[in-house]
């Protein structure tokens, strides 16, 4: 008699991190086959209500290429979705929609291109709520340490390296540093994307039935490593069912992709060249170092313009910037928006730092951040 065992759980199932590794050391051609079943998959289980969340950016734009060779190929019409949160370079906005007609026309397949808006823009998101600054983790555990109701001490016991019971956590320790945070005068959250993207697609996803195919990648966070473990690259047993069919490909992968095919990216990257200084070259002269790239093809490649794009006036991570800054890139190529985003600001009713009608006051932000961290913390002038 078949002894009765534990039915597997969905912790069962879970990916783990060197899994992903393997994955992302896999060859280019590799991870588009298996991108492409991933793609398959999804349109398998759900037909026609699947749509491309469309950033414009060069990941997603990898993505898209992906998915409208795979519908050339199998007769399935794409439906594209734009969230125009006001964010974005405004090379990004306009190339969205330009690219997603150049790409119909290559492939020639019907491609609707939907434009979705946010109710509320991102002053008013940080006027409610606050400056998002660090980390989507970090600052979401300083709003719910300031305004929880019932998992407050929980918070604040993270920000002391304890666990929720009040004992001693190694893994907490590395929160211990942003403790200050909950003295700043103005107030942080996490709330911004929730508001300006994720609400805005949920809605669109609850009209038209549709299931998302995004072009995010695992190595971009440990949120979205995280997610990764959890669900793999398609996620249909989710709450909000979603295919990440790229999420194990690396920015070396998409930027050899566009290179390869010659494929358009908004003007703001600039130009695809080898990073010279990953290849431990001096000069661009070649060194011992190129001997373990595998030749030309194999090289690191870097975008001469910005590395990445998303929100302009988006703090997380800019404390890790190298080189040129993010913010002192957008002071040098568009001034206006820098400004607004530096200047401005005003102290409200509450004695806390908020925009202004002039501006969203980040110059003042940044600069207590600087008080507390460092002065070269955030490198913005």
């Amino acid at each position: 008699m078949r002894e009765n065992k534990k039915p597997i759980s969905r912790e069962d199932w879970r990916h783990q991190p060197w899994e992903l590794r393997q994955m992302q050391a896999l060859s280019l051609d590799s991870k588009q086959r298996m991108s492409e079943r991933r793609i398959n998959g999804w349109f398998e289980e759900f037909g026609d209500d699947v749509y491309l969340s469309y950033s414009g950016g060069k990941d997603s734009s990898v993505c898209l290429e992906l998915v409208a060779r795979y519908c050339a190929s199998c007769g399935y019409d794409l439906h594209v979705a734009f969230c125009d949160t006001g964010l974005e370079y405004p090379e990004i906005r306009e190339f969205a929609e330009y690219n997603t007609k150049k790409v119909a026309e290559r492939y020639g397949i019907n491609i609707s291109f939907d434009r979705l808006r946010p109710d509320m823009n991102f002053r008013q998101v940080i006027i409610e709520y606050g400056y998002p600054i660090i980390s989507k983790e970090v600052s979401k555990i300083i709003y719910g340490a300031r305004h929880s109701k019932d998992k407050k001490q929980s918070y604040i016991n993270k920000l002391k390296g304890l666990n929720p019971d009040g004992s001693f956590s190694e893994y907490k320790q590395r929160y211990k540093k942003y403790e200050v945070l909950l003295q700043a005068p103005f107030e942080i959250s996490n709330r911004c994307c929730e508001k300006m993207k994720e609400l805005p697609a949920a809605r669109y996803e609850a009209e038209t039935g549709r299931k998302a195919i995004v072009g995010t990648m695992a190595e971009e966070s440990k949120q979205r490593l995280d997610a990764w473990c959890k669900t793999g690259c398609n996620a249909f047993d989710s709450d909000r069912p979603m295919s990440k069919p790229i999420s194990f490909w690396t920015e070396q992968d998409v930027l050899r992709l566009i290179l390869n095919e010659g494929l358009e990216i908004a003007s703001v990257y600039g130009n695809i060249v080898p990073d010279y200084k990953k290849m431990g070259t001096t000069n661009g002269q070649i060194d011992f170092c190129d001997i373990g790239f595998g030749g030309t093809d194999e090289r690191p490649l870097k975008t001469t313009g910005c590395s990445r794009t998303g929100c302009i006036f988006c703090g997380y991570g800019c404390h890790r910037d190298r080189g040129i800054t993010r913010f002192q890139r957008l002071k040098e190529t568009h001034p206006k928006l820098y400004r607004y985003c530096i200047d401005g600001g005003e102290w409200n009713e509450k004695g806390m730092w908020q925009p202004s009608n002039s501006g969203l006051g980040m110059g003042f932000v940044f600069d207590w951040l600087n008080e507390q961290f460092g002065e070269d913390f955030i490198r913005y002038k």
